[in-house]
């Protein structure tokens, strides 16, 4: 139960601020909803779409850990855009960086239980699963502190 309310907790925030980051950077009340769609819609597609690839793509001669640096990279790009983009641009990028990185979130969950099953032949799945579901539990845990205190602080600065 703790972790099912953890996992919940950390999705449901991160779909919940798709909202507020969208009024920081002025877009309208009308179009938020199209982001948080957009969210979901893309971890669906990541955890399809990574299933696929990874039975495509291992015949092939690509490992299914060899989708966990793609995955990475993805998320590195998206990150990156955002950082490094001017702040009038950062509106119209938000959307294709939260795509990919909603993918990538998605494509996390089909490439985990999948490497470990293939990685240790079937033995200690169970275990392996929950211990690094525990480790993606304790980071949300961690992050909404860390990001919450933050956000604490600047509310309070800007309320003086």
């Amino acid at each position: 139960l703790p972790f099912v309310l953890l996992q919940s907790i950390g999705s449901g925030l991160y779909i919940a601020n798709l909202s507020l980051i969208g009024d920081s950077l002025g877009i309208s009340a009308d179009s938020r909803p199209t982001y948080v769609r957009a969210v979901s819609y893309c971890n669906c597609l990541g955890r399809l779409g990574i299933g696929f690839a990874m039975d495509a793509l291992e015949v092939r001669g690509v490992h299914r850990s060899d989708h966990i640096l793609i995955t990475a990279f993805g998320v590195l790009l998206a990150s990156s855009a955002l950082l490094f983009l001017p702040e009038e641009v950062v509106p119209h990028a938000l959307l294709p960086a939260l795509a990919v990185t909603a993918a990538a979130y998605g494509a996390n969950w089909a490439i985990m239980p999948s490497f470990i099953a293939k990685r240790f032949q079937g033995a200690h799945v169970g275990v392996m699963f929950n211990i690094h579901s525990g480790h993606i539990a304790l980071t949300v845990l961690l992050t909404s502190y860390v990001v919450g205190g933050l956000y604490d602080v600047e509310a309070a600065r800007q309320g003086e």
